[in-house]
């Protein structure tokens, strides 16, 4: 498992440690994830962490990526939230941080965030403050209907930035 992930992770895990007491302390995680290689390696994170702070109890919960999006809203406003979650950045965050669910972890993860790409840690800040950790980064592309824009007179080969886009 790369090193960047077991730091991921683990500082998921320390922006909790203020509040990890001395006594038996489970810590609830909530995963999109059911790929059995990933669940797997999530698994061995959350085990590591464990052997590491003795007293500590990760529950790990998966689900895949529909049923997530339908419990986890729910979940994160009842008394039994998770307290580590999955969740995308930009306005799902946002609202998250609106709603009150999610956490300011900044100094939790100082350390670790210069060494993540810019772009994608600012996907995960609110006003400032940063509220997760990226783990992985994906692009998703246009497509486009040729016919619909030759209708509205629109060349798509001339766009090529999203200013461009946005002026067609």
């Amino acid at each position: 498992m790369s090193m960047i992930w077991r730091a991921v992770a683990a500082s998921a895990c320390l922006a909790l440690s203020a509040s990890l007491a001395a006594a038996e302390t489970t810590v609830k995680w909530l995963h999109i994830e059911i790929n059995p290689n990933q669940v797997k390696l999530w698994e061995e994170v959350a085990r590591d962490f464990e052997a590491k702070n003795p007293g500590v109890k990760i529950e790990m919960s998966f689900l895949e990526n529909e049923a997530y999006k339908a419990k986890a809203p729910t979940l994160l406003q009842s008394k039994d939230r998770p307290h580590i979650i999955y969740s995308w950045a930009g306005g799902v965050l946002r609202s998250q941080v609106e709603a009150g669910v999610l956490e300011d972890i900044t100094k939790d993860v100082a350390d670790l965030t210069p060494k993540l790409s810019a772009a994608a840690v600012a996907a995960f800040t609110v006003n400032g403050k940063v509220y997760g950790v990226p783990y992985n980064m994906s692009q998703v592309g246009f497509m486009y209907n040729k016919e619909l824009f030759a209708k509205a007179g629109v060349d798509g080969s001339k766009i090529a930035t999203w200013d461009d886009l946005l002026a067609a």
